[in-house]
């Protein structure tokens, strides 16, 4: 009896590994947001993943951001700061275009090499094109939806490079900024003096022509959400 009740201890536990391993299979990251709010998974060819998987998902919540934009169907968006591609694949599942910007030629280049991971008809929909410091790049009411998300900090002289970029989104569009909270965070990613208020920001908004904001400093841990209409 004693003999049975082990190894019937045994083959209970052995079952639980098994069940525990076949629902636990990894999942790429790159596309796939683990967020409640929306489904923006692309089409892919089939290809390991892109390598890109990060616990950054988890406090940026890119599918919460993405669904906060709207229905993205018909409309083109400018990725302003797009590094990687980390939101340019997702917002490409949303929207018709994705422009991704950055100053950095090295990083367009990988959301250029990534692309080939994922079907043609989906990897048409993102261009990449070198921004400079002072200058989107964007052409004049070219895109429905910009958003500037963690590089805002980054730009120098930010009243006179949003007014100049309200003349690159169309009528009725708008502008979605997402950056960190100033206050500690328990995570390195940017130092103090790369972090600012809320309230700043939206005083530069304002002085550079925009209009009803929505400001969310509590959806997000560690970073606040402003989304403004052009007009």
């Amino acid at each position: 009896m004693i003999v049975l009740k082990k190894y019937g201890r045994i083959f209970i536990l052995l079952l639980i590994i098994a069940v525990f391993q076949a629902c636990g299979g990894e999942q790429d990251d790159d596309i796939a947001v683990n967020n409640r709010d929306v489904n923006v998974e692309a089409p892919k060819v089939v290809k390991p993943d892109n390598n890109d998987s990060s616990p950054r998902d988890i406090w940026q919540q890119r599918g919460l951001i993405v669904s906060l934009l709207g229905n993205l169907s018909g409309k083109s968006v400018a990725d302003i700061g797009a590094g990687t591609g980390f939101f340019t694949f997702p917002l490409a599942a949303a929207a018709d275009k994705v422009i991704a910007l950055d100053i950095s030629q090295a990083a367009l280049d990988i959301i250029d090499a990534k692309k080939s991971d994922y079907q043609e008809d989906f990897s048409n929909k993102i261009e990449t094109r070198l921004a400079g410091e002072n200058d989107s790049n964007l052409e004049e009411q070219e895109v429905d939806v910009v958003i500037i998300i963690n590089t805002i900090a980054y730009i120098e002289d930010r009243v006179n490079y949003l007014k100049k970029l309200k003349s690159k989104i169309k009528d009725g569009g708008r502008l979605m900024i997402v950056d960190f909270k100033k206050k500690r965070i328990p995570i390195q990613i940017v130092t103090e003096d790369q972090k600012l208020p809320l309230g700043i920001v939206e005083l530069e908004l304002e002085e550079a022509g925009y209009q009803n904001f929505q400001s969310d400093d509590c959806a997000l841990d560690y970073q606040w959400i402003i989304i403004a209409d052009k007009d």
